[in-house]
């Protein structure tokens, strides 16, 4: 994602090379965090930005409304009806406007 972001001009690289290290430093500390998610809070990039980087590597964000859970899938035709991994409810894109927080990845 964030090589992408560089190159779609939405991103420095020393911004990128700075968020990775912070990255790597919650890791370390047990509190892991989605790059995106580090992106935006930092102000380097906004939301819409971080969710086209997703689209450009096949992703997307989805939402199950009934236990409220987001994951990334990859935005292929079979994860079109994907179904969440905690309760069995099908996936279907979040609201405008809502983060990019995600509580996991459903892999096809």
């Amino acid at each position: 994602m964030g090589q992408i972001l560089v190159e779609q001009g939405y991103l420095e690289a020393e911004q990128l090379h700075d968020c990775l290290r912070r990255q790597h430093e919650l890791r370390q500390a047990g509190r892991p965090m989605r790059l995106g998610a580090l992106l935006t809070e930092a102000g380097f990039v906004g939301r819409d930005g971080v969710l086209e980087a997703l689209l450009a590597q096949g992703q997307r964000i989805v939402a199950c409304g009934r236990c409220d859970r987001r994951f990334n899938v990859f935005a292929s035709e079979a994860n079109l009806a994907a179904r969440c991994p905690r309760c069995g409810e099908r996936l279907e894109r979040p609201a405008e406007g809502d983060g990019l927080e995600v509580d996991g990845d459903v892999l096809p």
